[in-house]
């Protein structure tokens, strides 16, 4: 993926969130998004010392951790 496809993407999903824009959205602390960009779970872009969010990513990454359930 080259830096246009990147830029291409960000402005098709959307405004990036901060920290405190994505913990309002996750209703979780600040404290806890450090926690799992510290640990690399949660997809984000740095932006010179910035960390960013896209929106789109994040949707995918919440859908990704629903937990299924089984059927009898």
């Amino acid at each position: 993926m080259n830096k246009q496809d990147g830029i291409s993407k960000c402005e098709v999903s959307g405004k990036l969130m901060n920290v405190s824009e994505l913990s309002q959205r996750l209703g979780v602390k600040v404290k806890t998004v450090y926690c799992w960009i510290h640990a690399r779970q949660i997809p984000y872009i740095k932006v010179g010392r910035l960390v960013k969010f896209d929106p789109l990513d994040i949707s995918q990454w919440v859908e990704s951790k629903k937990v299924r359930l089984i059927k009898d």
